[in-house]
């Protein structure tokens, strides 16, 4: 089945490999011979991320929850979910657990229990669907976007708490969103109005769009690599 839209990406410096979620399926990009090959069956993949310390390729699906990938034995397993996270969104990992954002709010993965937690409204999420997550691995802050603004988790209190207005975003629909290497800058990849970045010790944001040379302002997805000295 040919893939239409490219709804996450993610690079793998052990292999030189990009890990593609698609419409179609997982598929991989190899820029040295320039192919591509299909990895997985799953018809509809909404957010991958690679686990390099476990050597596995975990993706939230649209139907089948969240499928993980062995790099070392090719073999794919699915994630005991609750039936509540069988449309997974978005996933993002930190130092002490998994996170995966569904349109019905968070579910946290312990490690190394493997023991599940959901966050709805009532822990203060602005909005029950959740589109992006992200972590930040110094502090293990967790951030997500959501169809009312961002917020961000507060490890004491475990409650998740506004961060700003929805306005201040360039776009409200947030289809991705990426912590820059130093821990300063959250990016948005917006859903038509390109890139907005929030700068967290100013407060202040930035906005990229096609003007600025973005390819289009429909942006699926973000992946952080620091460039080489």
């Amino acid at each position: 089945e040919k893939a239409r839209w490219l709804q996450a990406i993610q690079f793998d410096p052990a292999t030189g490999l990009l890990w593609c979620g698609t419409d179609a399926g997982v598929r991989t990009f190899d820029p040295s011979t320039e192919r591509w090959q299909v990895i997985s069956p799953h018809s509809w993949v909404n957010d991958l991320l690679l686990d390099a310390e476990s050597r596995e390729v975990w993706c939230a699906t649209a139907s089948d929850g969240v499928q993980r990938y062995d790099l070392t034995t090719q073999r794919w397993t699915s994630a005991d979910l609750p039936r509540a996270a069988e449309e997974a969104l978005c996933l993002a990992r930190g130092p002490e657990a998994w996170w995966i954002g569904t349109r019905q709010g968070i579910f946290r993965r312990l490690l190394p229990s493997g023991s599940w937690r959901r966050f709805s409204r009532k822990a203060g999420l602005p909005h029950p669907a959740v589109s992006a997550l992200a972590v930040d691995p110094s502090s293990d802050t967790v951030w997500c976007a959501t169809g009312r603004g961002l917020a961000r988790f507060d490890r004491r209190r475990k409650r998740w708490v506004s961060i700003g207005p929805p306005q201040r975003l360039v776009h409200n629909a947030v289809n991705d969103m990426v912590l820059d290497s130093r821990g300063e800058t959250l990016w948005f990849g917006t859903d038509g109005g390109g890139v907005s970045g929030y700068h967290r010790d100013t407060g202040s944001w930035q906005t990229l769009t096609a003007e600025d040379g973005l390819p289009s302002d429909r942006v699926r997805s973000l992946d952080w690599q620091t460039a080489p000295p």
